[in-house]
């Protein structure tokens, strides 16, 4: 025999001779718009690393593809010093790793080959395994080499 009980938005069974604190204790619920509260630390990312662009492409409108709305600009890692706290053996480092960056400037001063940084950047965490970054910023400006 078998127990259903109704708890919004998903169905718990109780199977007989299991307690409801044991089921509902495994139970993982899921809760929407957690990412709102969480901030990236893009200061603390960028810190001790250099940044290089690799890409150039006009950021579109979803809906009306012809419309342009900025750039977006790839860039690789190409020095990192950050400490991440890894275990013992451990060895983790994003070198090489490329992410793209929007910017709503349509004409940007920028070419691949520059090292630059970022001008007010907002980041994102996202993915099944939070591994993954969305990056906007308000312009991008090359540095010296």
């Amino acid at each position: 025999m078998t127990l259903s009980i109704l708890w919004r938005p998903y169905h718990v069974k109780l199977a007989t001779g299991g307690s409801p604190t044991e089921i509902l204790q495994n139970e993982v619920y899921r809760m929407k718009k957690l990412n709102m509260f969480l901030q990236f630390d893009w200061d603390g990312f960028a810190k001790d690393k250099s940044f290089q662009v690799t890409d150039l492409k006009p950021l579109r409108d979803r809906e009306h593809n012809e419309t342009i709305l900025g750039t977006v600009v790839e860039l690789v890692i190409l020095k990192d010093e950050t400490d991440y706290q890894a275990k013992p053996g451990e060895v983790v480092s994003n070198l090489y790793e490329k992410f793209r960056v929007k910017v709503p400037q349509i004409s940007i001063d920028v070419r691949v080959g520059d090292f630059v940084e970022l001008v007010n950047p907002v980041a994102t965490v996202f993915g099944d395994y939070r591994n993954q970054l969305s990056v906007k910023a308000d312009d991008i400006l090359v540095l010296d080499e």
